[in-house]
């Protein structure tokens, strides 16, 4: 390796007897000589004095130096070797005294000095820092696009880079800053194995390291573990086995049935039915490993169903035509008056007045929408008939649940319900309960890029009459 000594700005100060002829022809000599000949003098002494098998990066502020010569009698050539072993000399003993913590710093390697700029980008210290100057074109971008911007000055380190992150124990914090694009962007520069290891070695890897705190997987979730395997196993395969692990956990019982029995055109059909069309990667996946060793699997389920990510609960998974009246739950609890929101028949109404604006029994009798408003069973159709003197008022109030929600959303404040409906809630949802929290993977809507801009996507919140739960939402993948 070949070392590199970068000088930003040299700065000169002259000073000659106040009686000197030509003064001016002194600066200009001497000028003339750090712009034309200092540069390769200071070369030939670093190359002696510096380890080129030492990778370490080293900045320092600031660097000075007296030199006395006689610029009247010394050539050109002479001048710019004594004047660049001096600077060697400096910059030897400089880092012999080794690093400050201040004006003197010290890096492994270029890696290490990217790494902990990108680390301290996320903690939003970066720009105070003057070891960062070789940055400042990105000092416009947010946090995550910077980070991004960064690893991609160099793709063919990006992942040493992130292992850097992830030594120095800073790697979940630049997680949280970046974007899910960002974060699949960066994962497809990351480097991926040519000869893919058997599912079964994968998914073991990968259920050791990951953080079952969601039932949506994310890409923040599959950049961390890949980093974290050393590369052993690639982005998008560990997407995709983080897709396989959630489907395993959540999908119903035929469909895993249909899985592990190998039979293909039954598991994309109930696929079909039941809303997990967006997995289907994940069903061919599972499906090729049945075929290979489906005992394995079987157990695998079990194993995942009784992990100590489900422990807490006896999973239940409900599919429902409703599932978009989770979306309209802060709404409710924002505008709707404490007599509405601690009666459950009254919040069911407002929902069904609010999502679908029917007396359609199907949507009374939905085991999701019953958890949405808090009931434990169905209602008695007669007791809703008997409030059906405050449709009126509640029709009123559903107006201003949608005017909360649509607020969020730029451009839709004045859209009918109707087109909210076809184009917001109409879908099969899947809803995934356990003791504290619920998640409910919203239907594939036509205009689901909206909810996602509007922070739909990995959404959590809470409401009173389901204590001890929090709500999280998550949309498919585009």
């Amino acid at each position: 390796m070949n070392n590199r000594v970068h000088i930003a700005a040299l700065r000169n100060r002259y000073l000659v007897p106040a009686d000197h002829p030509a003064p001016d022809d002194v600066r200009s000599r001497l000028d003339d000589t750090a712009r034309s000949q200092l540069r390769d003098a200071c070369a030939t002494v670093f190359d002696r004095i510096l380890d080129p098998r030492d990778r370490s990066v080293w900045l320092i502020r600031r660097l000075e130096l007296d030199l006395a010569v006689d610029a009247g009698i010394a050539a050109p050539d002479h001048l710019a070797r004594f004047w660049g072993q001096h600077i060697a000399a400096k910059l030897a003993r400089t880092i012999a005294r080794g690093p400050d913590g201040d004006s003197v710093l010290r890096f492994d390697d270029e890696d290490d000095y990217y790494a902990h700029f990108i680390a301290d980008v996320a903690s939003a210290t970066a720009w105070r820092c003057w070891q960062y100057r070789r940055f400042d074109s990105l000092r416009s971008l947010p946090a995550g696009a910077a980070i991004r911007e960064a690893l991609f000055r160099d793709p063919a380190h990006a992942a040493g880079i992130l292992q850097r992150v992830a030594k120095i124990g800073r790697l979940d914090s630049v997680l949280h800053v970046i974007s899910e694009y960002d974060a699949r962007q960066i994962g497809r520069v990351l480097p991926t194995d040519a000869a893919e290891g058997s599912l079964r070695e994968e998914l073991e890897m990968v259920v050791t390291l990951r953080r079952p705190v969601a039932v949506q997987p994310t890409p923040h979730e599959a950049l961390r573990i890949a980093v974290e395997l050393h590369y052993r196993i690639g982005f998008s395969r560990v997407e995709l086995i983080l897709r396989c692990i959630r489907l395993l956990e959540n999908a119903p019982e035929p469909l895993l049935a249909s899985i592990t029995g190998g039979h293909l055109a039954i598991a994309l059909g109930v696929a079909r039915e039941t809303g997990f069309t967006d997995d289907i990667d994940a069903i061919m996946a599972l499906l090729d490993a049945s075929v290979h060793d489906a005992e394995w699997l079987a157990a695998t389920i079990r194993q995942l169903q009784l992990s100590p990510a489900n422990a807490a609960t006896t999973r239940k998974t409900v599919l429902t035509s409703f599932g978009a009246v989770f979306l309209l739950l802060p709404a409710m609890l924002e505008v709707a008056p404490p007599e509405v929101l601690d009666s459950p028949a009254l919040r069911l109404l407002l929902a069904a007045e609010s999502l679908t604006h029917t007396s359609d029994p199907e949507f009374f009798l939905d085991d999701a929408v019953l958890l949405a408003a808090g009931l434990s069973s169905a209602p008695d159709l007669a007791e809703i008939g008997n409030l059906a003197a405050m449709r009126e008022d509640l029709t009123s109030l559903a107006q201003l649940v949608l005017h909360s929600f649509t607020s969020r959303l730029i451009g839709f404040r004045h859209s009918a319900p109707e087109f909210l409906w076809a184009n917001l809630f109409a879908g099969q949802s899947g809803v995934s309960l356990r003791e504290d929290r619920i998640d409910v993977q919203l239907p594939p809507v036509p205009l689901r890029v909206i909810l996602r801009f509007a922070g739909v996507h990995g959404q959590t919140y809470t409401v009173p009459w389901l204590p001890g739960r929090t709500i999280h939402l998550w949309l498919p993948e585009e």
